[in-house]
C-alpha cells in the first residue's frame, strides 16, 4: 500500500477526507435549518407604532418567540393560533417571552386573546 507522510495509507486518508466533508456539510445544513425570529408583541406597538397586523415568513423548523414588549406592567397578552394556544395568557412584565417551533408548512393567522387588534399571519416556508 501507498503511504503516506503521516504514516497512514491512502485508503485511510481517503476514508477520513469523506468523513471530514461529511461532518462539515451535516455542520453547516444544522445551522441554516432552524433559526429563532423575534416578534415583537405588545399593546403600545399596534396602538401607537402604527404597526397593525404584522406577517412572519419563516422556514420550517424555525422558532418563533413573541417578545412582550409593553413597559406598563399588568397587560395581559398571549398568542393563539386558529387550533392551538401557543403562548398562554398571561400577566407579564416587559420582556416576558414565549416561544413556539413551526414545522409544518402553512399560513398561519394568530392574535392576542385579550386585545382583538393584535394580530398577524405566519407564512412557514420549505427549508
Amino acid at each position: 500500500s501507498t503511504q503516506s507522510t503521516w504514516g497512514g495509507n491512502q485508503s485511510q486518508v481517503s476514508s477520513m477526507s469523506r468523513g471530514v466533508v461529511l461532518l462539515l456539510a451535516l455542520c453547516l445544513c444544522g445551522a441554516a435549518l432552524s433559526k429563532e425570529i423575534v416578534v415583537p408583541w405588545g399593546v403600545i406597538p399596534f396602538l401607537y407604532g402604527g404597526s397593525g397586523p404584522i406577517t412572519v415568513h419563516a422556514n420550517a423548523g424555525d422558532v418563533i418567540t413573541w417578545l412582550w414588549t409593553d413597559a406598563i406592567p399588568g397587560i395581559p397578552h398571549g398568542v393563539r393560533g386558529a387550533d392551538e394556544e401557543w403562548c398562554p395568557l398571561v400577566v407579564e412584565q416587559n420582556g416576558y417571552n414565549c416561544s413556539h417551533t413551526f414545522t409544518k408548512i402553512g399560513t398561519y393567522p394568530f392574535f392576542c386573546q385579550e386585545h382583538w387588534f393584535m394580530q398577524g399571519t405566519l407564512i412557514v416556508l420549505p427549508v
